[in-house]
């Protein structure tokens, strides 16, 4: 969904998008993104608003790189947030509060449900943004192991 939602907030209508092996959610809505100074604020920089694709063929073929069947799938923009002349959108930064936020919300609701699945993508993160091993995280996988360090995965 994140990449249709990209690609709803980013591409000129009419434009072409080819997938493999997965289709794009064909509509939906991208709602506005908090204020990095302000959390609760919305921030009206980037516009908010439904996009809309078109699922224009499936192509079924061999392919050399998977080494067997593949399905390509070819998409068209209909309807998107694009405007003229903005240039590339960046996404912003939300601050530790307004991340600590998202993270209580998404408890709370409930959508935080494997603990060891958060932690590795903090200890991902962690890894992703040159901290070295100066932040050890144990799960339950790794509680018991030889050093107790959860192993960085991708």
């Amino acid at each position: 969904q994140s990449l249709g939602r990209a690609i709803g907030r980013q591409c000129k209508p009419g434009s072409i998008v080819i997938t493999t092996e997965f289709t794009l959610p064909l509509e939906g809505f991208i709602g506005p993104y908090p204020s990095a100074t302000n959390p609760v604020e919305e921030q009206h920089e980037l516009p908010s608003g439904p996009y809309k694709l078109e699922l224009l063929e499936e192509v079924d073929g061999w392919c050399w790189l998977t080494g067997g069947e593949s399905t390509a799938y070819i998409h068209r923009v209909v309807e998107s947030l694009w405007q003229d002349g903005v240039g590339k959108r960046e996404r912003p930064n939300p601050s530790a509060v307004g991340e600590a936020r998202s993270v209580v919300e998404a408890i709370r609701s409930g959508n935080l449900t494997d603990t060891d699945d958060f932690i590795r993508a903090v200890r991902n993160c962690i890894f992703f943004h040159g901290l070295s091993d100066e932040f050890p995280v144990e799960t339950e996988q790794t509680r018991g192991s030889e050093n107790g360090k959860e192993e960085l995965l991708v």
